[in-house]
């Protein structure tokens, strides 16, 4: 098995990182979040899944980078992408459909640029790690 390179433990260490803020933000604190972010529609459960669901995949990400053999944490890498495009699809919807406050449009439209760059390095640093293994 050949080891993880440099690349792509720190994209597991910032996609981990990433992960946690979310986490924090939707898992611990979703009432102060949302007094934030301004939205219209809040639901609890739903935030607190959400957030409980980033916390899963930035653990998986820390557990990435502690094996550190690509064959062994290629498919966290592809739950992760496949997950964050999801995520994508779902804020992209929420932002033509779902009425807000001026801060929210701007805080969806962040979220959205954020999961635009992350899928792009994820997916780019994967091609690059599965050229680099052939």
């Amino acid at each position: 098995m050949t080891d993880l390179s440099k690349n792509m433990k720190i994209l597991f260490i910032v996609d981990a990182i990433i992960c946690s803020i979310y986490a924090i933000f939707y898992l611990i604190i979703p009432e102060t979040f949302l007094q934030i972010v301004e939205y219209a529609y809040f639901d609890p459960v739903y935030w607190r899944h959400f957030g409980a669901t980033a916390l899963v995949i930035g653990l998986f990400c820390v557990i990435a980078v502690r094996r550190a053999k690509w064959e062994e944490v290629k498919v966290i890498l592809e739950i992760g992408i496949v997950w964050v495009i999801s995520i994508l699809g779902i804020a992209i919807w929420e932002y033509f459909f779902i009425p807000a406050t001026v801060i929210g449009k701007i805080n969806t439209l962040f979220v959205i640029i954020l999961l635009i760059v992350v899928i792009c390095i994820n997916i780019y640093l994967y091609i690059q790690e599965v050229n680099r293994k052939s």
